[in-house]
């Protein structure tokens, strides 16, 4: 099997993981927030701006080459819309609204009603929690985002991927390229498979699979491509 290194200019921003830590938010509102490494891998790919990587690439590195052409694509657009639904969960699926270079909200909103609500604009984060009963919190202010060692992103670590492809597929009417992928950082092997836009080059969905590799446990789902989204900078308190 051939192993080609490729590397590739991105790096990455990325909203708070866990919403309310510290800020005295309600202790009722539990979502499951506690996403795999491989989860939090796919979430951290999707919000690359700018820095190096070196990866070895095993399999297909054609193959490899195009699923990063999409996510730079994506990086491109003026906006778009990503929703991560765990698998066999009944809430807690987020929903992201990016405005590029740096403009994001997070939503995530349970079967009960109350939802936490998140927005980044450059290296400030705004974050409040709503209750359910049309109450919200006021803003809280966060801390700026910060790169996070623990969080393996391919496009940036240092790493290994094995890549190869899958039959093309239909997803709700639009026809897609597939990709199975392994990335392994750090010993730790995260698996996925990958399917983009043939039309347009784009991310169409990611399905985030187990540790065997077998069962899926999260979908990524991107739509709304350049819709008219606008994020702005809520006022603390």
């Amino acid at each position: 099997m051939a192993t080609t290194n490729v590397a590739h200019g991105v790096g990455r921003r990325r909203t708070e993981a866990e919403l309310g830590r510290g800020r005295g938010y309600d202790s009722g509102c539990r979502f499951k927030l506690m996403l795999r490494p491989a989860m939090a891998l796919t979430f951290v790919l999707f919000l690359v701006t700018a820095a190096g990587a070196q990866v070895t690439v095993k399999g297909d590195a054609a193959a490899w080459r195009e699923v990063m052409a999409a996510y730079e694509n994506l990086g491109k657009l003026k906006s778009f819309r990503m929703k991560m639904t765990p698998v066999g969960q009944t809430e807690g699926a987020f929903v992201i609204e990016k405005v590029n270079p740096d403009r994001s909200r997070m939503l995530i909103q349970s079967q009960q009603g109350v939802g936490i609500e998140s927005i980044a604009v450059g290296n400030e984060v705004r974050s409040r929690v709503n209750t359910g009963t049309n109450q919200a919190t006021a803003w809280q202010c966060g801390p700026a985002p910060v790169q996070a060692s623990s969080e393996p992103n391919p496009l940036k670590a240092k790493g290994e991927v094995t890549i190869s492809r899958l039959p093309d597929a239909t997803i709700e009417g639009t026809r897609t390229r597939g990709y199975r992928s392994t990335m392994t950082t750090d010993g730790k092997p995260n698996h996925s498979r990958i399917f983009v836009l043939v039309d347009r080059g784009l991310p169409r969905r990611t399905e985030v699979l187990d540790d065997a590799g077998s069962k899926m446990e999260m979908t990524i789902d991107y739509y709304d491509f350049n819709a008219p989204i606008t994020i702005d900078l809520p006022k603390c308190g």
